[in-house]
């Protein structure tokens, strides 16, 4: 597998790269870049809080990263830069323009993202990248979200939470290249669904209660294919002829209107009120994205799942 930071080498930036360690074989749109810091500046490239850097040193962070003295002295320097000239994209950090340094110094016991960036940033500094290579792997567009687990069960090591709204077409198109990715990385990437029809779409709730009246994860996807197949404008009649549900399980139960609920006020609490959007990890992405972006964050959460264990 290539390494991580060579795929996000033209997130970096709006220009080809210099070098062949830095090209991606995807190329990416302008709302795909991520958030860097441009440290000359008096407003963050976002729109949020001014970057209050930290002065952290290489010890201050050994916790996180053990091999710190190993490093040479230059790609220690990119490590300590990004961390103390970054700011964390999860919340508080994000608006308030806290560096990853004073976040590991205030929250590093309780924040579940902390350690993932600290790695994300060594694994750069290791490889030769550059500071700007370092912030576009730690700060990016969106924040992570706390996003629960909806399916019963947790079995893969990435859990894809992809929004719904059976009645918005761009939902429909979204879909696509996660049922392909799906397909390809298997048991490592578990998707589950959250049904966020929107209020200006009406009857779209209707659809999302057919799938959480499915019960089973197998069957529920099922049943979501199953509308996905009639199309971009799906009839309800003509998705319950696709015979998911027996007569028998029909009408919807008030257990699948409970579990509405519960996902509505997901939804709400998340703050979505268009789709698609998508949660990698928790780390979320919205707006249709080419299969190459989206892979790229599948590989990231995978890299960063699978060092936790070492």
């Amino acid at each position: 597998m290539k390494c991580w930071w060579m795929l996000l080498g033209c997130l970096a930036c709006g220009s080809p790269p210099d070098s062949p360690k830095k090209s991606s074989p995807v190329g990416s749109s302008s709302e795909a870049l991520p958030v860097v810091l441009d440290l000359g500046s008096v407003k963050r490239p976002d729109g949020k809080a001014v970057l209050t850097a930290s002065k952290l040193d290489a010890a201050m962070i050994q916790a996180f990263v053990p091999d710190i003295g190993s490093l040479k002295a230059p790609e220690q320097k990119v490590l300590l830069d990004a961390v103390n000239q970054t700011t964390a994209p999860c919340s508080p950090c994000l608006e308030d323009g806290v560096s990853l340094g004073s976040c590991a110094l205030m929250e590093w016991e309780t924040c579940p993202t902390l350690p993932a960036l600290m790695h994300r940033a060594y694994r750069v500094a290791i490889q030769g990248g550059s500071l700007g290579e370092a912030q576009a792997a730690i700060s990016m567009v969106e924040p992570w979200q706390d996003v629960p687990l909806l399916d019963r069960e947790r079995s893969g090591e990435v859990l894809v939470t992809f929004a719904v709204d059976y009645l918005d077409p761009f939902s429909h198109r979204a879909w696509k290249p996660w049922e392909a990715l799906s397909a390809e990385y298997g048991d490592a990437v578990q998707i589950q669904l959250l049904h966020a029809p929107q209020s200006r779409h009406a009857g779209a709730d209707a659809f999302s209660e057919l799938v959480l009246q499915a019960g089973t994860h197998q069957k529920a996807m099922e049943m979501h294919r199953a509308i996905l197949e009639v199309g971009e404008e799906p009839l309800l009649e003509s998705v319950k002829k696709q015979d998911v549900l027996s007569a028998g399980e029909l009408p919807i139960s008030e257990g699948a209107k409970n579990a509405m609920k519960t996902h509505t006020e997901l939804v709400k609490r998340l703050g979505v009120d268009a789709t698609p959007v998508v949660w990698i990890n928790g780390y979320r992405l919205s707006g249709q994205r080419e299969i190459g972006i989206l892979q790229r964050f599948v590989d990231l959460a995978l890299i960063d799942v699978r060092e936790s264990k070492n």
